[in-house]
């Protein structure tokens, strides 16, 4: 009995000492070089709207990683946050996300 109660008393310790167990997503290969679109890259580059997507449930520590492999899934570059539809403890976990493909403007005139 008193292993058993070590035992329990242990992994509470872990828990609470390490944080969240919630395990982070990793970031698919590739999908590290999409961010967030800005103004200056609409500006200064050739952006398309590739696709809208949403999503309601996620965790707060998966909520970039999510987006940024979702993203390039879709063969976008950068994402736009449009609208975050669920919060918990402050942070998001939902939200309504436009991809898109983003090139340098000398690059779209080369493929023209």
């Amino acid at each position: 009995m008193s292993k058993v109660i070590f035992r329990a008393a242990l992994v509470l310790t872990i828990i609470v000492s390490t944080g969240c167990v919630t395990r982070k997503i990793p970031v698919e290969p590739g999908a590290e070089k999409v961010h967030a679109i800005s103004a200056l890259t609409q500006q200064g580059m050739s952006c398309e709207k590739v696709d809208t997507f949403k999503f309601e449930d996620g965790h707060p520590n998966n909520f970039y990683q999510y987006i940024k492999n979702t993203t390039y899934m879709l063969g976008g570059t950068h994402f736009q946050i449009e609208d975050v539809i669920k919060t918990r403890k402050g942070r998001p976990v939902g939200a309504q996300v436009t991809a898109y493909h983003c090139q340098s403007v000398a690059s779209s005139a080369n493929r023209g």
